[in-house]
Parts: C-alpha cells; structure tokens; sequence
C-alpha cells in the first residue's frame, strides 16, 4: 500500500455522540473534489482546503495534538467496529496505519515535540485578556490560581524510562513585580493514569541559586536548558550525586529527604558558581511516589478554571510545591522571570521497571515570547511539523499491513 497515493472517497472517520470525546470530529477525504478541513479537526484557517491529491502525511499535519489524540480512541472504534463508521476494506486499512502510528507518535515524540526548550502561554493555549496580543499577559485561572505567565518544559528523561512526556510547569503572576512578595507554583505534567508505584520518586527544588543562573537575553523571553543556564559540568554533578544516594529500605519522603540532605551536605566545586555563598542553603525536595506524594489536580478542584497549560491537553497536572518569595528579605533580587533549578530523581524499587537510579534537571522560567503566536499558514502545536520518525514508520507499518494476511 502506496501512502503516496491518494485517499479512496469512502475513507471516513466520525464522531457521534456516543464517543464521549466533549467535541464533534470527523476526517473526510473526496476525491472528486476539493474538501475543506473542518475548523474542529484543528484546521488553523477556516475554510482551508485540502486538495484532491491530499496524502496521509498532509492530512495528519493539518491535525492539532488533542485532535489527534481523540482521533485515535475513534480509530480503534473504527477497526473494531468496521461497520459502524467504514465502507470499505481499504478504509479500515488506512484505519489501521492511522492507529499504529499514532500510538508510536505519542512513544516517540512526547519528549521532542515542543519547539524550544521552555514553552509560554503562547504555546499552550492559555486564554488572554480582551483587547490583548497572544505574546502578553495570559489570563489563566487553574484551580485557585491565576497566572499572566507560565512556563512548561519536558522532563529530559532517558528513553529507557516508561513516562514520556514527564514536564514541569510554572505559574507566575507578572505584574507581582510590583509587590514585595509573591507566589511561585510547580506543577508535574503526566500521562493519564502516570503510576509511580514501584518505583521512588523524588522532585528537588533549588532556591539559594545565585544571580548568575539564568538565560541569555531578556528575562521575560529567554529560554533554554540547564546547561545553559548553569554549565553542563554543574548539571552533570548534581545529577551523577543524586542518582548516587542509596534510598535503601527507605519511604519515598525518607528518600527524598535523604538527596537533599546530601546535596546539602556536599557541593561540588563545579556548582560553586551557581550557588550564593557557594552553598544551596535552601533545598525542598517533595516525594512525587508513595502516600505523601501530591495527588493530580481533580474535576471539582478545576471546575472553576478556564486554562489547562499542558501539553497534550489530556495530560494531568499536579501541584508540587508552592512558596512565597518576599523581596524585602534574602529573595531581593528573585522576580518572577527568575530561573529555578529542579532535579527529578528515580531510583528502582521492588520490580523491574527501573533497573538504575536517573536524575534529570529542569531549570524552568515564566516565558512571553511573541515569536511563538499562532499563524494561519503554518499552524501550530507539536504537529505543526510531521517528525521524520513518524513518516518513517508510518510507511513501514503501511508495508507489513500490505503484506501481511
């Protein structure tokens, strides 16, 4: 099977009110003539048209992330129910590589597919006030919280691990920078149903950072990785010492508890720089497995919300740590735009889905960035550009159905 070819007119996809997916969505190809891309399939323009010679890869491009997503269920309710949505056995072929691919799109990109390191509102489909450019302050309520600005990057997680996807996400209020005191909230992105039970896990937070860590350019729009904000060799010996400490026979909050009491205890020189007085002085670290770990933000917590800054949408978020930052005292140069270093540390428990401890560090930041509004041609989300990986497989797994009995 040839996914060059153009799509056969029968191919359909629709969404009744039976799939409980909260939106109608169908996928229609025609080719006799042009076909419009419903606005609700993720269509950045109303009234954009496929032509004809529409491919599969043209037609997922033109699909957002949560779109997508609840394509998938409507698939697998397409190959197992063929006669309710299908007309044809070439359809439910297509059907077949559509699912397969989308299963290995999420395993394979869910770590790769934002388009810089640390992602704003922009990105992540907050709401702004009336009258106000999408580059400026975001009127976002989550649960009980209201944010102008957030930032949200992916944990870097090896690909050994069983959770991709793993984030960080930070709210801020920005016009906080009138106030000698403020609010800084952390909250963990996961995949539905993300269970950390047989392993210990563990978020640190580093607050006594000095005012050399951060990014370069201006502090409402900078954004990168650790290493750019404190040094590859300071991230590397904060990772190498956390993922050395044995949790042994320990809880969880044991656990945690004991990393941050060694990181305390013991600096390495190559983090001197990064740490006021050459010490961390204040460390939090929160058990993110076990029965003190924070539970997922729930329906009746978020019904009064407006904003769910996550991405993909059906990912759930956790509030992990919250403190208030007082400028009058030892935070006088904090602020909102201020880079805060996390460590997210796994060790192995009693199974086998973690063979060896992994750290990995986050250094996370409100970001406005006005080069990251939406625009009509080019689209947006993390399927604004089709992976190489995903074309890949896409075809292979065409071939092997083509093949295969």
């Amino acid at each position: 099977m040839d996914l060059s070819r153009r799509l056969k007119p029968q191919f359909q996809l629709r969404n009744d009110s039976q799939s409980g997916l909260g939106k109608p969505l169908f996928l229609t190809w025609n080719a006799s003539e042009q076909t419009r891309a419903p606005k609700c399939l993720g269509a950045k323009k109303p009234g954009k048209t496929m032509p004809k010679t529409a491919t599969l890869g043209h037609a997922i491009t033109d699909v957002d992330q949560s779109a997508f997503l609840g394509a998938l269920a409507l698939i697998r309710q397409a190959i197992q129910q063929p006669d309710s949505i299908m007309t044809s056995s070439y359809s439910r072929s297509i059907l077949k590589v559509l699912y397969l691919a989308g299963i290995l799109y999420g395993a394979t990109t869910a770590q790769d597919d934002l388009p810089q390191t640390i992602v704003g509102c922009d990105y992540l489909d907050c709401p702004f006030g009336d009258g106000t450019p999408r580059y400026q302050w975001a009127n976002c309520t989550l649960a009980d919280k209201d944010y102008t600005a957030v930032g949200f990057s992916r944990i870097p997680l090896s690909s050994k691990t069983l959770w991709p996807g793993l984030s960080w996400l930070y709210g801020a209020e920005q016009d906080s920078s009138v106030s000698p005191t403020f609010e800084k909230n952390f909250y963990l992105g996961a995949p539905p149903e993300t269970d950390f039970s047989d392993v210990t896990a563990c978020a640190i937070f580093f607050r006594n950072v000095s005012g050399a860590v951060g990014f370069q350019g201006s502090s409402r729009t900078s954004q990168g990785t650790c290493e750019d904000a404190m040094s590859k060799d300071c991230v590397a010996a904060l990772n190498k010492q956390a993922a050395a400490v044995d949790v042994d026979g320990l809880s969880a909050k044991d656990a945690c508890s004991k990393v941050k009491d060694e990181l305390l205890e013991t600096m390495d020189p190559d983090c001197y720089s990064w740490a006021r007085d050459r010490d961390w002085n204040n460390i939090t670290a929160i058990p993110l497995s076990g029965p003190d770990a924070p539970k997922p933000i729930s329906r009746e917590e978020n019904s009064t919300s407006n904003c769910w800054p996550v991405s993909p949408k059906n990912y759930s978020l956790t509030k992990v740590e919250s403190y208030v930052v007082d400028r009058t005292g030892e935070d006088d140069d904090e602020s909102p735009n201020s880079v805060v270093p996390i460590l997210t540390v796994f060790f192995p428990g009693d199974s086998d889905t973690l063979l060896e401890p992994e750290s990995q560090m986050n250094c996370i930041k409100t970001v406005v960035n006005p080069d990251m509004e939406f625009d009509d041609e080019n689209g947006s989300g993390a399927l604004k550009n089709m992976p190489m990986v995903l074309a890949l497989w896409t075809s292979m797994l065409a071939t092997l159905l083509a093949i295969l009995p």
